[in-house]
Order: C-alpha cells, then sequence, then structure tokens
C-alpha cells in the first residue's frame, strides 16, 4: 500500500448549506490523518492518540473575510470496533453555485507535537470551481488546527517533533438529492528530515505560545485555550473562557470553571462525578442544603426541610407560617418568637431595624441616615411595649422619631455597604453570626474586622475594607444586569433584570412561555419540557425546526422507502419528496392506498358510518353517522355521555367543551398532565429526587426526560417499586415441530436440554412471560395459542377461535398484553391475558407477516412481512396508530423472527434472503452486522452476552459473542422433536428487564370490556375488541 485511503460521508446536509459544506474538505483532512500511511519512524494520528481526543480547528477564507471553527471529541472505537465522535461547526462559508462541482489539489501540511499531549498545525490551501461561463474561481483557505489527546506521563514523551502530512487525490462531492455530502483522499504521513525551522524560531515566541513549522519557515500559534488579542499595538495570547464563551463539555447538572489555558468542570450540590458526567450522590459527606434544611440519605442523599418549614419554588425552605414558632423555632434569624397579646398564640416579630412578618425579615430602608427616607418624621417600632426609633432618628412626642442631624458623623456616611448595623433588643445589643462588633452601632465580617478596619470613634474616618474581586469592584455584569447585594451569601452577585435570563454575566431575553401566548408553528405543539423546566414548542412528527418555525421533512428519497401502492413524488406544495398513491389507488383515512373500484375514498365504511365527498379536497371518505363517534373504517361507537353530565372529572381537571369530538370531555388544568379523570403535577425526579422509590434511581430515558427507574430486581414505574418475581431462568427455549424444548444455554453432553411439551402439533411461534414464568407458543396445525410453566407443566390453551397461521407472537409482560401474526388472515393482532379480550389492530397492507416484537416501555411492536415483492420491517405504537415502515432495501429480503435487545435498544433480524443476522438501532437505525454466511435463520434470542438462533440448514442452534462478534460453538438440540425445521427461540431470564409502562399501574382503570394499551407516546389507550373465546360476541364499546 502507497498511501492510506479514506472516505468520509456526511448524511442530512440539507440543500441549503450542501454545495457551500463542500469547501469544508478539513472534515476530511481529520480522518485522512488519522489514517495516513506511515513511513519510516513517523506516527499517524490514531497510532499517536488512539482515536481519543480533542480537535479543534479555525477556517478562515481570507478573500471572503469569512470564519468556521469546528470543534470535535473522537471518542475512540466502540464494541463494533467503529469511530465514535461529536462534532460541532460554527460559522459561515463561501458561497457556492448549485450544481458545481469543487476539486483541492495536493497539499502538504505540518503537524507538530508543541508538548506532551498537544499537536498544533498552520497550513494554507486552496479549492476552485467552474461556473457556468467557464471561469475558473479559486478560494484560499487557512487553516490553524489544535489536537489534544491524553499520553503517560511516565513513558518516553517526546519534547517536540514535526512530521509532514501529504494529502493527494482529493474528492469532494455534494449529492442533493440524498443531501450526503462525500469527502475522500489519500494521505501517508513523514518525519521531518530537513533541519526543523522552530529550533531557532520558537525563542521568538511570547508567553503561552508555541512554535510550529509553516512549509520552510515557522510561526507563533496561541496554546490551546488561547487566543490573539492586540495590547499596545502588539500581539499576545490571552486565555479563552470557555465557560463564557459555551466551549466547555459540562454535565448539565455542574458548574464550569475557567483556567488559565483550560477548564473543569464540577458537579453541582447533590450529585457527584467528574463534572463532564454528574449523578445523584448517595452520601451526604459533600451535601450542602440550603438554610433551615438538612442532608438525608435514601439511598440518595437529598435536603429536606427541617420541622417548620416548607419548600418553596425556588427549592429553598421558607418559614410555614401555620406552625407556632414556640415548637418550630422557624422565625427568621433576624426575628424573635413571642406572645401576640391580642391572640394569646406565639408569633414572630422582626427586631431592631429590620422589617417584615417576622419569618421573612430584611433591613428596613431606614437602617442609615445616608439609606434613609427623605421624610423627617416617623413612627416608632414597639415589641413588647419596648419602643425605639431607627439609627439616625430621635424620640420625639409619644410615638413618632424625628432626624437626629447632630448624630450623624462622617465615619456613618461613609461605611462600605458590606458594614452593617448592630441588632438591639431590649438594651441589648449583638452581630448575626460571620460578623463582629465594630465600633459602638457597627458590624464587619469576622476575617475582615482585625486587618482591614481601624476602631472607629464619633469623630475619626472609617477605614475602607479591603476590596474582594467581586462585581461591586470589577463591573462586569452584563448590560442587561445589576450587581446587587445579597444578604444570603453576604456578597454582591450580578442578576439579570425583569425580562431576562441567565447568570447574570450573560443575559438574554427571557421568552414567552408558549402556554401564555400562541408563538408555536402551526404545525407544532406546546409540550412540557421536564429537562430545562418549561413549556417549549415542539415540531410535529414528520417535521423539523425549533418548534415556532417547521419544515417538512423529506419522506422518502426513492420508491424502495415509501409502503405497500405508494411511490416517492416530489409535492410542489411542500417543496419535498413525499410517499404518494400509484395510479388507481386512493389514500383511506388510515392513510394506507387501496384500489378505487367499489370502495369510499379507497377504504370500505364499517356500520353506523356513510360515505360522504369532500369538495374542497375532492376526496371521499367514511364519516361515522349523528350519535357516533370513530374513524368512520375501523369503528363508529355510540357517543359518550359528556363530563357535563357525568360530572366526573378529577381534581386538578375542568370539563371543557371539545369542538373535535362535539362534546365535553375532562382536560386537566395547566401545570398538570393525565386524561382528566386522573391529573398529576408536571414535576420530575430531577427537580425533586425523593418522588422515587427508594429502590429506584433517577434517570434520563431516550427522550432526555428525567424519570424514576427501579433497580435492578425491582419492577415498576419508579415512584412505586416492587420485587421482581424470581423463576428458573438461564436457558432456551426452541419450537421444533412436535415439541417445545429446553436447551441450557452452556448445553453439554451431559446436560443436552429436553422436551418441556410434545403433542401432535406443529409448534411455530414462541415467547414467555417473564412475570408469571409461563410460555406461550402457537400451533399452525391446531390453530391455536397455547401455554404452559416453564416446566412444561399446566398447559392450556390461550385462543382457539378465529386464529389460522400463527407465525409469530411476543408478549408484553408489563400490560399483560400478547401480540401475533397471522400469515393465512394477514392480520397483526392482540389480547389481553387477564381479561381474554382480543382486538385485530391492523388488516390492510399485509402480505405475509411473520416474526413480531413488542417492546414494554418504548410501548411500539414491530413485525416482518415476507412480501416478495417489497419485504420489509414495519412498527406501529403498540395500540395500532402510527404505522410506518421501519427497514426496507437489499438488507431485507426474507426477514423471519425479530427480537429486542433492550439493553441496547436494538432491534434484531434473522434473514433468511440475505443470510445475515442483524441489529438496528431503534433511534437511530444504524445497522450492526452480527453474522454472516448464515445458511437458513429462522428464530433469534438477545441475551446480554450473546445472541442465538435456529438454522433450518445446520438444524443447530448457532451463537454469537454480542460484543467481541466471535462465533461460538453452536448448540445441539436434544432429542425429542420432528422434522427438519427449527422454529422459535426465545431466552428465558431469572428476571424480568427492568421496565416499565403506564399500563402496569392503570390498566385495572379501562372499563368493563376494555384493556389497556400503552400508545406509544407515554400515556395509554383503553381498547376494546372481544372475547378470546367467541367468534362473534363483541363487547360493548364506549371509547
Amino acid at each position: 500500500m502507497v498511501d492510506g485511503r479514506t472516505y468520509t460521508a456526511l448524511s442530512k446536509i440539507p440543500l441549503s448549506i450542501g454545495y457551500d459544506f463542500q469547501t469544508l474538505q478539513l472534515l476530511g483532512g481529520i480522518i485522512g490523518w488519522l489514517f495516513a500511511k506511515p513511513s519510516r519512524d513517523s506516527l499517524n494520528g490514531f497510532q499517536l492518540t488512539g482515536g481519543i481526543f480533542n480537535y479543534t480547528a479555525t477556517i478562515t477564507f481570507p478573500q471572503e473575510n469569512k470564519k468556521v471553527t469546528i470543534h470535535t471529541k473522537f471518542l475512540g472505537l466502540d464494541v463494533f470496533d467503529q469511530l465514535r465522535l461529536e462534532t460541532k461547526i460554527e460559522g459561515e462559508t463561501p458561497k457556492i453555485p448549485g450544481e458545481s462541482k469543487i476539486s483541492m489539489p495536493a497539499y502538504e501540511e505540518m503537524l507538530t507535537l508543541t508538548s506532551p499531549g498537544t499537536v498544533q498545525s498552520i497550513s494554507e490551501r486552496h479549492v476552485k470551481y467552474i461556473t457556468v461561463d467557464k471561469d475558473e474561481i479559486r478560494i484560499p483557505i487557512n487553516v490553524n488546527q489544535n489536537i489534544v489527546f491524553s499520553y503517560c506521563p511516565y513513558g518516553d514523551v517526546p519534547s517536540r517533533i514535526t512530521w509532514r502530512l501529504k494529502v493527494a487525490k482529493n474528492f469532494i462531492s455534494y449529492e442533493s438529492r440524498e443531501q450526503i455530502i462525500r469527502f475522500g483522499l489519500t494521505s501517508k504521513v513523514t518525519s521531518l528530515t530537513e533541519k526543523d525551522p522552530c529550533d531557532e524560531g520558537k525563542s521568538t515566541c511570547g508567553p503561552d505560545s508555541s512554535c510550529v513549522v509553516e512549509n520552510d519557515s515557522f510561526r507563533c500559534v496561541c496554546n490551546p485555550g488561547y487566543q490573539y488579542i492586540y495590547v499596545d499595538n502588539q500581539q499576545v495570547c490571552q486565555d479563552i473562557d470557555e465557560c463564557q464563551a459555551g466551549l466547555n463539555d459540562c454535565h448539565q447538572n455542574a458548574q464550569c470553571i475557567n483556567h488559565k489555558g483550560s477548564f473543569t468542570c464540577r458537579c453541582d450540590n447533590l450529585y457527584e462525578g467528574n463534572g463532564r458526567f454528574c449523578e445523584p450522590t448517595k452520601s451526604c459527606y459533600s451535601v450542602t442544603c440550603p438554610e433551615n434544611s438538612e442532608c438525608k440519605e435514601n439511598p440518595f442523599a437529598y435536603c429536606e426541610c427541617l420541622q417548620g418549614f416548607t419548600r418553596a419554588s425556588d427549592q429553598s425552605c421558607v418559614a410555614e407560617t401555620t406552625e407556632s414558632c414556640y415548637y418550630s423555632n422557624n422565625c427568621s434569624p433576624y426575628g424573635v418568637c413571642s406572645p401576640d397579646p391580642e391572640t394569646n398564640q406565639y408569633r414572630c416579630s422582626c427586631i431592631e431595624e429590620y422589617e417584615g412578618d417576622g419569618y421573612d425579615c430584611r433591613p428596613s430602608n431606614t437602617t442609615t441616615v445616608a439609606e434613609s427616607t427623605t421624610e423627617s418624621v416617623v413612627i416608632q417600632q414597639c415589641l413588647l411595649g419596648t419602643c425605639w426609633c431607627p439609627t439616625g432618628y430621635k424620640k420625639h412626642e409619644s410615638d413618632k422619631c424625628i432626624l437626629d442631624v447632630e448624630s450623624t458623623t462622617a465615619a456613618e456616611t461613609s461605611l462600605k455597604p458590606g458594614t452593617i448595623n448592630q441588632q438591639c433588643f431590649l438594651g441589648n445589643c449583638w452581630c448575626p453570626e460571620g460578623y463582629q462588633k465594630y465600633g459602638e452601632r457597627y458590624c464587619v465580617p469576622d476575617t475582615e474586622a482585625t486587618s482591614t478596619y481601624s476602631t472607629v470613634t464619633e469623630t475619626e474616618q472609617v477605614d475602607e475594607p479591603t476590596e474582594i474581586a467581586s462585581c461591586e469592584n470589577l463591573s462586569d455584569c452584563h448590560i442587561n444586569a445589576q450587581c446587587i447585594y445579597v444578604q444570603a451569601t453576604r456578597s454582591y452577585q450580578c442578576i439579570c433584570n425583569f425580562g431576562y435570563e441567565g447568570d447574570g454575566y450573560d443575559c438574554v431575553q427571557a421568552e414567552v412561555s408558549c402556554t401564555e401566548a400562541d408563538i408555536c408553528d402551526i404545525h407544532a405543539v406546546c409540550k412540557y419540557n421536564d429537562t430545562v423546566g418549561k413549556s417549549t414548542c415542539v415540531c410535529d412528527f414528520g417535521y423539523e425546526g425549533d418548534g415556532k418555525s417547521c419544515q417538512k421533512l423529506a419522506a422518502c428519497r426513492g420508491d424502495k422507502d415509501c409502503p405497500t401502492n405508494e411511490q416517492c413524488r416530489y409535492n410542489q406544495e411542500s417543496q419535498s419528496y413525499e410517499c404518494d398513491c400509484k395510479e388507481g389507488m386512493e389514500r383511506d383515512s388510515q392513510h394506507i392506498c387501496n384500489k378505487v373500484e367499489g370502495m369510499c375514498g379507497a377504504a370500505i365504511c364499517v356500520d353506523n358510518s356513510e360515505c360522504l365527498y369532500d369538495r374542497e379536497n375532492q376526496i371521499y371518505y367514511c364519516s361515522c353517522r349523528d350519535g357516533y363517534i370513530g374513524d368512520g373504517i375501523n369503528e363508529c361507537n355510540p357517543r359518550p355521555l359528556g363530563c357535563d353530565v357525568t360530572n366526573d372529572c378529577g381534581r386538578n381537571a375542568a370539563c371543557i367543551y371539545d369542538e373535535e369530538y362535539g362534546f365535553y370531555q375532562c382536560k386537566c388544568n395547566e401545570g398538570f398532565h393525565g386524561d382528566g379523570k386522573q391529573c398529576f403535577a408536571e414535576k420530575n425526579c430531577h427537580v425533586d429526587p425523593y418522588i422515587c422509590d427508594s429502590r429506584a434511581v433517577c434517570v434520563t430515558n431516550s427522550q432526555r426526560e428525567f424519570v424514576c427507574q427501579c433497580q435492578p430486581g425491582f419492577s415498576g414505574d419508579g415512584k412505586h417499586c416492587k420485587e421482581t418475581p424470581v423463576h428458573e431462568g438461564n436457558f432456551l427455549l426452541l419450537n421444533q415441530g412436535v415439541a417445545t424444548l429446553k436447551i441450557p444455554f452452556d448445553a453439554s453432553k451431559k446436560n443436552p436440554g429436553r422436551p418441556i411439551h410434545i403433542n401432535h402439533q406443529t409448534a411455530v411461534g414462541l415467547d414467555i412471560d417473564c412475570f408469571d414464568g409461563r410460555v406461550y407458543w402457537s400451533d399452525i396445525n391446531g390453530r391455536t395459542i397455547l401455554s404452559a410453566f416453564y416446566n412444561g407443566s399446566s398447559v392450556a390453551k390461550f385462543i382457539a377461535i378465529d386464529i389460522v397461521s400463527p407465525e409469530g407472537l411476543s408478549v408484553d409482560w408489563v400490560s399483560r398484553n400478547i401480540y401475533w401474526t397471522d400469515s393465512t388472515k394477514d392480520t397483526i393482532e392482540v389480547a389481553n391475558i387477564d381479561k381474554k379480550i382480543r382486538k385485530v389492530l391492523f388488516n390492510t397492507s399485509l402480505v405475509n407477516p411473520r416474526g413480531i416484537a413488542v417492546h414494554p416501555q418504548r410501548g411500539k411492536i414491530f413485525w416482518s412481512d415476507w412480501d416478495r415483492r417489497g419485504p420489509k420491517i414495519e412498527w406501529a405504537n403498540a395500540d395500532g396508530t402510527d404505522r410506518q415502515t421501519f427497514l426496507q432495501g437489499d438488507n431485507v429480503k426474507l426477514p423471519n423472527s425479530l427480537a429486542i435487545d433492550f439493553e441496547t435498544e436494538q432491534l434484531c433480524y434473522a434473514d433468511a434472503g440475505t443470510k445475515n443476522v442483524e441489529c438496528v438501532e431503534i433511534d437511530s437505525r444504524l445497522r450492526h452486522i452480527i453474522a454472516v454466511n448464515c445458511t437458513y435463520p429462522f428464530g433469534i434470542a438477545v441475551t446480554d452476552k450473546t445472541i442465538y438462533w435456529s438454522d433450518w440448514i445446520s438444524k443447530k442452534v448457532e451463537r454469537v459473542d454480542k460484543y467481541s462478534l466471535k462465533r461460538l460453538p453452536p448448540l445441539d438440540v436434544p432429542l425429542g422433536g420432528t422434522g427438519n425445521k427449527l422454529y422459535g427461540l426465545v431466552a428465558v431470564p431469572e428476571r424480568c428487564p427492568s421496565l416499565t409502562n403506564v399500563c402496569e399501574h392503570f390498566k385495572n382503570n379501562c372499563p368493563s370490556g376494555h384493556f389497556c394499551v400503552p400508545d406509544g407516546r407515554g400515556s395509554r389507550r383503553c381498547l376494546c375488541g372481544k372475547n378470546i373465546d367467541s367468534n362473534n360476541i363483541e363487547v360493548p364499546c364506549q371509547n
């Protein structure tokens, strides 16, 4: 190999910036350095850093006067040997005309190891393109790069080395339809053979800078964490405040602390970690609780208000005014507890020179002459029969005070704000905690009293205290903030003005909440965000943006992205590619394209509905008749009585008329969420840690929401956790013809396994109810679904009516529901295990449904379809809504069984067409090939360490290490089964995975004849259907 060759592709680059993005070839260039071919004793980037480093590049375009900054964290290789990184790009690039092809000539750059763990480089290059007039446009580029990585301080670390990186055969392309930009190049790295120019040049570099080689010369550049500024017409390197500039990676529960050339992250109170990652602390050792509270542990540390105090909205503890101060001792530090002659009860009263209700006392506005009111007469302050005047006043008449001008001295008028008045009561005066007496009237901080103040007399001038580096001295508050003395911290702090929010050093105008004004886009909703603690605008599914402005996403890139009977076309109105019905097809209200002939808008209307024509949209549609509600295709049910009649709204809810459905419904009040019958305050465990059960922890879910999660060995919603039942586990169950077989994870000749059930059947689909310790399987010969305990005892039929060929089944043990596919009826169905009620979820656009898997916590179901013309894997919400194609294309040919890896949040499937076993990340759709060249994989099962699959050709259970992907010896199948084919496969754990959903706790709240299913959006629906023991008896439905 002469040179290293790298390709870098970035997807989802919108057309508006796609062609301009071609000038950022450096995104591929840094990958080229990582994998350049090293020659002689040189090292490429990966050999030097191991793929773990921080990368900062500043790209300037001098002709255009534009600049782009790239910040990248290279995180090393993951378990699939893929390099992980996080990149942030800011700035502006030159404009490149559409459809222009950019080229970049070969170039060289010098990379200098300026200090252990730091590589710096400065170089020049250019790109060029041809205009429509055949003119060649050349764009010069200046590049400044900093690479910081960890090194072993005890190893042989060179002081400085310079490498020469040679880059050639640059390939740059932007594909507008796919919105992908590609960079390709060849690269090699060599050591510098000639004399290093920095050997002499480094002596000319100033403080906080280093010498780097530039072609045959050198240049002084600022060290990482510093930037050039001009001082007295000279360039000097000044520290960058990464905390102010937002250039830090501190955790959201951490504070950023700037240092010269770097910064550190420190976890907030009640959290512990390295600052980049912080989690709730378990020990009170390092916790500082607010005033009037104490730290407790259960199991995590938290601050609890003392008796007589209650938690305020800002998490501080304020006095509970209904509690007697005689017992609770909840008066302000500047108040006293005394009996009230009028009520004969103890109450709090503020001491002299303080005002308030006794529970919250603040310095009076008349504490000194300099601060006093301009009024010459004020009323005396009295407590327990003793009356006094504020400082600077003297008694006048029986109940008044007048200004005492003669008592005001120069010392009093020149006091610093840090000096406060002594507190006096009944002739006794004292200083608050943290202060000591200063003269006859004043208190100063005890740490400064002896060193910064001299004794005060009535005629002497007060010495000024030593200045502290606060906003009072530095005047460094934001323009929309003020420097205010905060009594609680006894220091000056920058506080943002009203209408602004921030830390006082950076204040931005506070946004109007979408709950107060209609600021969301028409394609967005106002939704409470636990992470930021307020309601924000969120774009609807299929749209992207900040919620205030939402643009439609491209729904497809080709026909293969569209469902059956649809094709990808460009929509002039939305200006994006969308899936549209093919000729002769129309879309029904379920968004499915069907043939038009003999139908109502490509749909068949159900009973109690009629076919109507929409003149505006020029389409026929099914609509429920008066007195019924539904979609007109699946159901039209009698309209229920509104809450204005039933009067059954819950607490914190109101009965509001719903214009969409035409009757009154219960709606939760603002600040609460729920179904109107039950409403819950919008709070989370991040704000209030002790809402979690003692056997749960507060974590973030895939939507970045803080939720309580039960610890291993317990199940529940995190707020209530109970011990998960323990059953026999750590083995596989396999269907083979007439038998269901039990195989140990590490089967041997001495312990090969055994049948747990043998019958005249053809057992195919298979899954377990890990909560009750039962196994469910389908018999396509007997047209039934059966169940038994793990040991094969207590065999029972679950469904034996109106079922033909149930090839796949999956159990939601949390909601107590079982889902199955029927390849003869072409349906996806669900039934409740406890209530024995079933319902058809889908009966259209299915050709040969086979495998199925359910994710209880996400509320999602996945199924495979052996449609020879368009095989695919689909998914939908567990209640049958929001059906979509999950995976389709060349990687899906004959998809058989599905399984979910709950540990990695991946959907795994066995494909007999590609002969591969693959796993796909549910959120990103990123594919991971687990095994190739499988002969005919069918069933699949996943454990914490291993992925298993059954193979029709090898007639064994194949397996692979989940993390190393090393093929392990296959497991032989024990005797007992018949036929050559191995079907369904499932792994049996001792405990259920720690998953939950809303149906776990509210499944009994559904009306009679209904069962609870998660709706895929964090809530639930009560579905009605028919009894599993009857073919035609429908359960009365009132949704």
